[in-house]
C-alpha cells in the first residue's frame, strides 16, 4: 500500500506520475523486475482516444502490450479482452475526469446515435494502427539513439516515416510532449532553407546545420534517455 504525497495535484497525469514512482519503489524493494498491469479493451479506447482528442501525433494508438520504465517491465495481457470484472473504484464515476466523461457518456453517446457498438471498433482501429507504425519503425529504430539525424537519410525517408523518426527520436533523447504541428514544422526543415531553427519544450531547441538536425539544450545537465 501507498499514498502520493499530499501535494499531487489532483489530475491524471500527476496519479500516474505517482503510481509509476510507487510501481520503482515497491519493485527495487522486492527486487522485482516485471510489473502486471489489469488494463483492459475498454482502458486501451478510452487512452487512444485521449491521445488521438490530444493531438498526440504519428504514434496515438494507445497503450503498449510491454513498455519498459524505470527498469521495470510492464505486461499489460489483457488489453484486447471486454471479458473481465474488477472491483469499481468510488472515482470512476467520477465524470469530472476525462477518462470518465469518455466511458460514461461519450462512447455511450456515439453507441446510441451510430446504432452500434463503437468501443470494438475503436479497438481494432488502435490495433491497425500499432501495427502500421511498429511496421515502420522497424526502418527506423536504428536511427534513434544517434545524437544527430543527417538530412540526407531522412531525405531518403517516406513523410510518414520523416514523422515517426523525429517524433521517437526527440521522445528517445527525453523531449516530449511534442504536438504534430511542432514534428509538422520540424520536418520542414528537412528540405527547406528556413526556419533552421525551432523550439523544444523546457528551453531547448532543433538546430539544422551542416546537413544534419540536433538538439541543442537549454541546459548543459545530460538527461537519461527514455525508453519506449
Amino acid at each position: 500500500m501507498g499514498k502520493a504525497p499530499k501535494n499531487t495535484p489532483k489530475t491524471e497525469s500527476a496519479a500516474r506520475v505517482a503510481r509509476d514512482r510507487f510501481f520503482a519503489t515497491a519493485a527495487r524493494k522486492l527486487k522485482c523486475s516485471h510489473l502486471v498491469l489489469a488494463h483492459h479493451a475498454n482502458d486501451q479506447v478510452e487512452t487512444f482516444l485521449l491521445q488521438l482528442f490530444r493531438g498526440t501525433g504519428s504514434r496515438g494508438y494507445g497503450m503498449e502490450l510491454t513498455s519498459e520504465r524505470e527498469r521495470l517491465t510492464r505486461w499489460r495481457p489483457w488489453l484486447g479482452n471486454h471479458q473481465l470484472t474488477w472491483r469499481e473504484d468510488s472515482t470512476n464515476v467520477d465524470i469530472h475526469h476525462k477518462r470518465n466523461w469518455i466511458r460514461h457518456e461519450l462512447l455511450p453517446l456515439l453507441s446510441s446515435q451510430l446504432g452500434r457498438e463503437i468501443p470494438p471498433i475503436l479497438l481494432r482501429t488502435s490495433s491497425l494502427l500499432r501495427d502500421q507504425t511498429l511496421s515502420l519503425l522497424k526502418n527506423i529504430s536504428p536511427f534513434l539513439s544517434q545524437p544527430e539525424l543527417l538530412l540526407s537519410t531522412l531525405r531518403s525517408l517516406s513523410r510518414a516515416e520523416q514523422r515517426l523518426l523525429i517524433k521517437s527520436w526527440l521522445e528517445h533523447h527525453s523531449v516530449s510532449d511534442i504536438s504534430f504541428e511542432k514534428i509538422e514544422a520540424i520536418v520542414t526543415m528537412i528540405t527547406q532553407a528556413k526556419p533552421a531553427k525551432m523550439n523544444l519544450p523546457a528551453g531547448d531547441f532543433v538546430r539544422r546545420t551542416n546537413g544534419k538536425i540536433w538538439i541543442e539544450r537549454a541546459s548543459k545537465k545530460p538527461r537519461n534517455a527514455v525508453k519506449k
